[in-house]
């Protein structure tokens, strides 16, 4: 008669393989801007996190600030090996408005299939006052 112990453990061990994809899917790019209320000529600071560190994406992110009306550049970040990025930056009223803003981060990358364009892409909402 077989022992029975070397199955459970095979059991075991493909039960435990088959939750790992799960957990390890990738997560999707994020990013924090603190503090979210800003006045002029105080710094604000942007982190990513989880952004693609692969060949077919830059390791550069485009820094914009949009709002209904309005869009621009503020700079640009490098992404680290880890995924993650910081981008600090003062709001000068010469450049900007008061009133509410949408920071949103852009990376550009190349399918692998067809060599086309896509963004990998994150914003968070932000407001900019006179005084703070």
């Amino acid at each position: 008669m077989r022992h029975p112990i070397p199955f459970i453990a095979a059991g075991l061990a493909v039960l435990a393989t088959a939750a790992v994809p799960a957990a390890a899917a990738p997560a999707r790019q994020t990013i924090t801007v603190r503090p979210r209320v800003v006045g002029f000529g105080e710094d604000q600071i942007v982190r990513g996190r989880h952004w693609v560190v692969f060949e077919n994406c830059q390791r550069r992110v485009r820094v914009r600030l949009r709002s209904g009306q309005n869009s621009f550049k503020i700079g640009h970040a490098h992404v680290r090996r880890s995924g993650r990025f910081r981008f600090e930056w003062t709001p000068r009223r010469a450049r900007v408005g008061a009133g509410r803003w949408r920071v949103v981060v852009r990376q550009k990358c190349e399918s692998g299939k067809d060599g086309s364009t896509f963004f990998a892409r994150a914003s968070r909402r932000i407001r900019i006052v006179a005084h703070h």
